[in-house]
């Protein structure tokens, strides 16, 4: 059951790290430069882009950066999935075999 528990966390993980409209509007300073790469990747507000743009040059953040920074978590991410899955396969066969 843990480890339903830990893939599933993985799982929203790598959904939930965009920054909202609402959270960046509210305090664009606020968000790291992740989730405000993450945002720009997924909006289809052009608007939204636009500002989450201006507000990464404002931080000196390439769109190369934004792309190496996405990249990398993913790969992290998918480990600490791929690690969680064999963890569960571990343990179910511990339980088969007791």
């Amino acid at each position: 059951m843990r480890t339903k528990a830990f893939l599933l966390a993985i799982a929203v993980a790598l959904q939930g790290c965009a920054a909202s409209q609402s959270s960046f509007y509210a305090n664009p300073a606020k968000q790291n430069v992740s989730s405000l790469c993450r945002a720009v990747e997924k909006s289809g507000d052009p608007q939204f882009s636009r500002d989450l743009v201006a507000e990464l040059i404002s931080r000196g953040v390439t769109v190369e950066e934004c792309r190496t920074t996405i990249r990398r978590e993913n790969t992290i991410l998918a480990g600490v999935a791929i690690a969680g899955a064999a963890v569960a396969v571990g343990v179910a066969a511990v339980m088969v075999m007791t």
